[in-house]
């Protein structure tokens, strides 16, 4: 699991508390301790962060979900900083209000390895 800062995000219309919001993935502490959710030593070379409508999981086909471009805030590019990403949402269209979104970090590693980690819930109220 990564270290994030909450269980869950509200995003509201009513407010502006929209980020930014920092997510930690942690390395395992030694060689096969498992106790991070990276593997010992590796490094985030680049993140794709996307958000989808409802629970996502890793099983789900995500050509058949719905992805949600416009509650990623434009004029805030994800940041990533060694294991750490940092992004900020905004409220949109409107179009997802009242859904419970999946925050979907693609990380991909130094070593080339892709690392889909889920994030359930970005509340859109």
């Amino acid at each position: 699991m990564g270290d994030f800062p909450t269980s869950y995000i509200d995003l509201s219309y009513f407010n502006d508390f929209w980020g930014p919001f920092t997510f930690e993935f942690k390395r395992a502490s030694s060689e096969g301790a498992g106790d991070g959710i990276l593997p010992y030593g590796a490094v985030i070379s680049a993140v794709n962060v996307r958000v989808f409508k409802g629970r996502v999981t890793r099983r789900s086909d995500l050509s058949q979900e719905t992805e949600i471009t416009d509650l990623l805030d434009p004029d805030f590019p994800p940041v990533l900083s060694d294991n750490t990403v940092t992004v900020r949402f905004q409220y949109g269209d409107g179009s997802a209000k009242g859904s419970k979104c999946t925050i979907i970090f693609e990380l991909t590693l130094d070593s080339g390895a892709k690392a889909p980690i889920y994030f359930h819930y970005l509340r859109v109220n």
